[in-house]
Order: C-alpha cells, then sequence, then structure tokens
C-alpha cells in the first residue's frame, strides 16, 4: 500500500518489502510463459480489487497498455490451434503415401506387375489405376479428418470451407503421388520405410507445425522454404484463422506450392517409367 500511496515518494524498504521474487521453470517456455502470463493477469486483478476497496480508480492498476480484441485468433489461444493445420497436413500427405507405397512393393514382390506387364498391361495403366483406387480412399479420409478435427475436436474453423477442403485434397494428390515416386524408386519395404521416414522428420520439423517458420535460422528457412508442406501449412492457417480467401499471396501461394510438387512427382515418375520400359526392351 506504501508504494502506491507514496509512488515516487516511496522509500528503497518499502518497494523493496513490496516486490514477490519468483523462479520458474523454462526448460518448457510454452508452459513457463504460460504460467507467466497468469502470474501477470492475477496481480493485476488483485491490485485492481485493492484499489477499489480503497476508493481509488481501478483502471489506475493497470500498465498503459490495453491489449484489444485480437485481430485474428483470440487472446488466449491454444497451441493446438497453432499446429491444427500442420497436423491434418501431415496426416493427409502421409497416409496416402503409406498406402500407395505398401500397395505398389506388395504387387512387385508377388509378381502381380510382372504378370500383368506380361498381358500386355503397362506400367502407367497399373499406376494410373492405383490412382484412381487411392482418390477414393483420399475422400474418405479428407472427409473423416475434417469432422474429427472441426466437430468433434471443435477446433477453430473461420475460414472457406471449399477452400480448406480443396487444399487438403491437394495434399493429399501430392502425398499419393510421392508415395508412387518412392514405390517405384524403393524395391523393398525396408528401403521404402527408410525413405518414408527419413521425409517424415525434416516435413514434421520445419513445416511449422512445431517450430513457426519466422524463428528459424536463415539456412533452414530458406531450406523449409522449398519443403512440400510448408508453404501449404501457412496457406491453411491462414485460411482457417484469419479467414483470408484465395487472392492473397499467402494463400495462393500455398495452392501453387501443392501443385508445383505435384507435377514434379509426376513427371520424375514418368520419366523413370519411360525409362525402365526402354531398358525392358533393350533387354527382350
Amino acid at each position: 500500500m506504501t508504494r502506491y500511496d507514496k509512488w515516487i515518494r516511496a522509500s528503497d524498504e518499502a518497494i523493496d518489502g513490496s516486490m514477490t521474487s519468483v523462479w520458474l521453470d523454462m526448460s518448457n517456455q510454452y508452459i513457463g510463459n504460460l504460467i507467466k502470463w497468469d502470474l501477470y493477469r492475477c496481480y493485476i486483478d488483485f491490485v485492481r480489487e485493492m484499489f477499489a476497496l480503497c476508493e481509488w480508480p481501478p483502471k489506475a492498476a493497470d500498465i498503459p497498455i490495453a491489449f484489444q480484441e485480437a485481430v485474428y485468433g483470440g487472446n488466449n489461444p491454444e497451441f493446438i490451434h497453432f499446429a491444427v493445420p500442420a497436423i491434418l497436413q501431415l496426416f493427409e500427405f502421409y497416409l496416402p503415401m503409406m498406402f500407395t507405397v505398401a500397395a505398389l512393393i506388395t504387387e512387385r514382390r508377388i509378381g502381380a506387375m510382372e504378370r500383368g506387364q506380361v498381358a500386355g498391361i503397362t506400367l502407367l495403366e497399373t499406376l494410373v489405376s492405383h490412382v484412381l483406387i487411392q482418390f477414393t480412399v483420399l475422400l474418405v479420409q479428407t472427409v473423416i479428418m475434417m469432422l474429427v478435427m472441426f466437430v468433434m475436436f471443435d477446433n477453430p474453423f473461420h475460414g472457406s470451407f471449399i477452400l480448406c477442403s480443396l487444399l487438403l485434397f491437394l495434399i493429399g494428390v501430392n502425398g499419393t503421388c510421392y508415395g508412387i515416386f518412392v514405390g517405384m524408386f524403393c524395391h523393398t519395404d525396408q528401403s521404402a520405410l527408410y525413405m518414408g521416414l527419413g521425409s517424415f522428420f525434416p516435413l514434421a520439423m520445419l513445416s511449422g507445425m512445431i517450430w513457426p517458420r519466422e524463428g528459424m535460422h536463415a539456412l533452414l528457412r530458406s531450406i523449409a522454404f522449398l519443403l512440400p508442406l510448408t508453404l501449404t501449412t501457412e496457406s491453411m492457417r491462414s485460411i482457417l484463422i484469419r479467414s483470408w480467401g484465395i487472392t492473397h499471396p499467402i494463400v495462393y501461394n500455398g495452392f501453387i506450392s501443392v501443385s508445383s510438387w505435384i507435377l514434379l512427382f509426376c513427371f520424375v515418375t514418368t520419366v523413370y517409367i519411360k525409362y525402365i520400359s526402354k531398358s525392358l526392351k533393350v533387354i527382350s
């Protein structure tokens, strides 16, 4: 009370005696910052009540910075709301990839692919049939994931449903194309597993799911920019939380990125198939 009553004329003993020392465990930065913010908020509420009892203006207890309602999101956001777009995309990308790789390698291992080629079915026709089947599975997967994330768990959804669904579907198509790419280059389950896991962790760590791209080292930031899910994560977050449309650069850059990766995987796979076909003709 002496500190507030005397203000700048308060003695050093009164100022030191009014201090509350806090030692936080900041090994978990997110939890530590939450505790720090709660302490600030509880202290301000306590001082306001004290000022009201003393018939002083309660607003005088506030610092001269007023946080208004957040432009995007809420004033008390949860970490899961930040991570949901990246989690959605990781599942949407990797589940079709694993299904496609498993189907291709299984067909190759049991000899179904070779028997089909003997019967006159080309590799390209085999891959197209896999893509059509995966598209059906992908549609069901996308619907279920959106129902679970936004209906069951009630995560925020403020943007366009069409844009969000289209972006998720394109990410699933990208995962399917990547699965075909891995399935054609890898001839065993072990090599496909190594390639899949080896690509999973960079995407999970550098796509902005846990570690924002703005906080990365300049070298890592330039690498993350080239990954398939980085720009789409920012695009999805802008659609869901900020309610931005397709005309915003961050949103359409995500669509350009995923479309470019789809074309890249399709091009490399097609070139590899033609190379294999020519090699088989030369051998025969």
